[in-house]
């Protein structure tokens, strides 16, 4: 039985704070759908986990991007690890449909700061190392629209990294 999530997030850390979260590689190497079920709103009502979504804090935006459809590894070599893809096939369309209603969400947004979240670096030194689908198709939409921070884990390090050019 999996344990409840108050054990994991004791009610002493920000007790009125969303439980936001976004989708990893490893979540898809399962049932995907367990991670996005109602049910886990259920155990608590501060649990938050959509595949994209937007999270207005009033002087900021988060901006929620599942970028495991982004790696072309995952479809192309999967490297014995089963992954569900159910939701995001066909890709292309969910790819570019998910392109179109990021770059609309930040243009239309009015937020002092804007923050994109997403399991994978865009640009890193840790070990796994840029992901090139990112670069090549999320990165320019984020310098369009002034995103102001870009978070990530994957690569399991801190890192600050920072745009020359802004």
């Amino acid at each position: 039985m999996i344990p409840p999530l108050r054990s994991h997030f004791p009610k002493s850390t920000l007790p009125r704070a969303s439980k936001s979260s976004v989708l990893g590689n490893h979540d898809y190497r399962g049932d995907v759908k367990a991670q996005l079920s109602p049910v886990l709103k259920k155990l608590d009502s501060r649990w938050l986990c959509l595949r994209s979504f937007v999270l207005n804090a009033e002087i900021a935006e988060f901006f929620f991007v599942d970028t495991n459809p982004f790696v072309d590894a995952y479809f192309e070599n999967p490297k014995g690890h089963s992954y569900d893809w159910r939701g995001v096939l066909p890709r292309e369309k969910y790819l570019a449909n998910l392109l179109k209603d990021i770059e609309s969400a930040l243009r239309e947004s009015r937020a002092k700061w804007k923050i994109v979240v997403g399991h994978h670096a865009i640009r890193t030194v840790g070990h796994h190392g840029d992901t090139r689908e990112l670069v090549k198709q999320l990165l320019p939409i984020l310098k369009a629209n002034d995103v102001d921070l870009y978070i990530n884990g994957h690569d399991h390090c801190l890192e600050h990294i920072s745009d020359a050019n802004r």
